[in-house]
């Protein structure tokens, strides 16, 4: 039982380093994670997040979505 207020954000934005994908400005990418109940007044957009919470489990194991 969770007791304390949940906080909902629709957009996350996520910078990271990718070495093998030099695209970017040196492999620096930008990822958005859209989760909106109404995409641009039409359809919903819910993007799949993977989350690791225990990556000493082998392959995707350790992910939750």
């Amino acid at each position: 039982l969770y007791l304390s207020k949940i906080a909902v954000f629709n957009l996350a934005s996520s910078r990271f380093y990718v070495p093998s994908d030099l695209s970017g400005i040196g492999g620096m990418c930008t990822e958005h994670i859209r989760s909106c109940p109404s995409w641009q007044g039409e359809h919903s957009r819910n993007d799949c997040v993977f989350v690791n919470t225990d990556s000493s489990l082998p392959g995707m194991q350790g992910l939750e979505v």
